[in-house]
């Protein structure tokens, strides 16, 4: 999903947009599908992963606000690198920011079962942090999830640990991100941990700052260096690998141990595919993301230019209405000429004996000098009726 598949929208105040994020297999699709009550989003149930693209989920009403989820790739993705899942999670963010949309906040999720942290999971939260920023670390909240899986104590002490870990949690707890648990799988345990989200004020993750703001390629920003610090890291493990597996397949040569020698030498053509691919993922990574901007700006010159001619063309009808209205009034007054203002009809004044205060000429029934006198009803004899005035 992209934004661009939607109206243009500002984060109104009754509108809130939030990231799900963490490792494959963490349980992001299913906390989702729950705080939407609705089995919208695809959940895996093994390790490879579902999530390929930034998903948005339907959005839900929550406190009378309208609360929209997007999914996200983990960066341990089973069928991408570190530095396409970089590129599809940049590009969604960089599109957002530029239509003016910010995210509320983002939830980090985490498995409470798992036994141990790897040195993966830290290094997948490590590009998290960078991708997010310092200041935005203020609206991030990690949930541990997976409860039922383990006991009330057990949980409680891996919770202490996650807490107190120098390159994992901790750091980002003391900058202002807070933890938070789901420990019953309900609607209801969900959406409390997004209600804790709907207080945050929206901000710009540093990544969207870095590659709209300061325009900056994707491998000049924060999470991309860590990126290719870890695909360094990765390439190196494979050019290790294959120098103790060509080795081993020499010595296996010499004890003329042609099967061992094979198994050996196929493994070694696997990691030489790998790191090849790696190199070559490395070394175009800037500019694959180059024409993903390029597209989206040019998405965008064509919203404009559909939108500046759907104006020009409300202006001409607008224009067209006016004269045909104009025409229209010209036509009636052509046929209805105005025959100037009515004629002015002068009354001759009564003679002035006639006037008195009373309008009547004096010797009438109803003068002044009658006034209140007792006058014959008319075809009743000998009855009368006193006048009053």
């Amino acid at each position: 999903m992209t934004t661009t598949q939607h109206d243009q929208r500002d984060t109104a105040d009754n509108e809130i947009l939030i990231a799900v994020m963490g490792g494959t297999g963490s349980g992001k699709s299913l906390f989702i599908n729950r705080a939407c009550d609705s089995e919208a989003l695809k959940v895996g149930h093994d390790v490879q992963s579902c999530t390929e693209t930034v998903d948005e989920a339907p959005p839900f009403e929550l406190d009378g606000r309208t609360v929209r989820l997007f999914d996200t790739p983990g960066f341990d993705d089973s069928n991408k690198s570190e530095s396409e899942i970089l590129r599809i999670i940049a590009f969604e963010l960089e599109n957002q920011f530029r239509q003016g949309v910010h995210l509320h906040g983002i939830i980090y999720v985490h498995r409470i079962s798992d036994v141990r942290v790897g040195g993966l999971a830290k290094a997948n939260f490590g590009i998290f942090r960078k991708l997010c920023g310092e200041k935005s670390l203020r609206n991030v909240i990690i949930v541990t999830n997976m409860w039922t899986k383990v006991t009330k104590e057990e949980g409680e002490r891996r919770v202490e640990q996650l807490a107190s870990m120098e390159d994992f949690f901790k750091d980002a707890l003391d900058k202002g991100s807070v933890m938070m648990h789901q420990k019953r799988d309900t609607v209801e345990s969900v959406r409390e941990i997004v209600k804790a989200i709907m207080k945050n004020h929206p901000s710009p993750l540093a990544i969207q700052e870095e590659l709209v703001t300061e325009s900056k390629d994707i491998n000049q920003t924060s999470a991309g260096q860590e990126v290719d610090k870890r695909v360094a890291a990765v390439m190196e493990e494979y050019e290790r690998k294959m120098k103790e597996q060509l080795e081993a397949a020499e010595e296996a040569r010499r004890m003329a141990d042609e099967e061992t020698r094979k198994e050996l030498q196929e493994e070694r053509e696997k990691n030489e595919r790998k790191l090849e691919k790696l190199r070559e993922e490395t070394s175009t990574h800037a500019e694959q993301y180059r024409m993903l901007q390029a597209q989206l700006k040019a998405i965008e010159e064509e919203q404009r230019k559909s939108m500046a001619e759907a104006a020009a063309e409300r202006s001409r009808m607008e224009a067209r209405l006016a004269s045909a209205s104009q025409s229209q009034s010209e036509q009636v007054r052509s046929r209805f000429p105005r025959r100037g203002p009515p004629p002015q009809l002068s009354y001759p004044r009564p003679p002035r004996a006639l006037v008195n205060r009373n309008r009547f000429p004096p010797g009438h029934p109803m003068s002044a000098e009658n006034r209140g006198s007792w006058m014959p009803i008319p075809g009743r004899p000998g009855q009368y009726v006193r006048r009053y005035y």
